[in-house]
């Protein structure tokens, strides 16, 4: 019996790729022109210092606890969101969450397909 070939509408892997991966982007456009929330959004980028405003003596900060809590990841997308777009620019945190967002679509639907 031969192989049924897959239907002419079936979407190309890079093409679901594309769609999942802009999909964060779409749905929070409508956050886009807000600034940082506050909860802990000020908290982590204002009162952090040891992140020193994303200068390059911040990045030794990353490696100590901050309010008792030890998160170097976390703590370094911070410091690079504000080595990068500065203190004033919060369009670039929410950016670079959103990238985070879209990668994130992208591992699920790789487990998915691997289940």
């Amino acid at each position: 019996m031969p192989l049924e070939e897959s239907p002419a509408w079936r979407w190309k892997p890079w093409q679901e790729c594309l769609l999942l991966f802009a999909l964060p982007f779409a749905l929070y456009a409508e956050a886009y022109p807000y600034g940082l929330l506050g909860l802990d959004d000020v908290t982590y980028y204002q009162v952090n210092r040891t992140l020193q405003g994303g200068l390059r003596e911040g990045l030794a900060g990353i490696w100590m606890p901050f309010y008792s809590e030890y998160f170097p990841v976390t703590q370094f997308t911070l410091w690079l969101d504000l080595a990068l777009f500065g203190s004033e620019h919060w369009w670039g945190a929410r950016l670079q969450e959103l990238i985070w967002f879209g990668f994130g679509t992208l591992a699920v639907r790789a487990l998915v397909l691997r289940l």
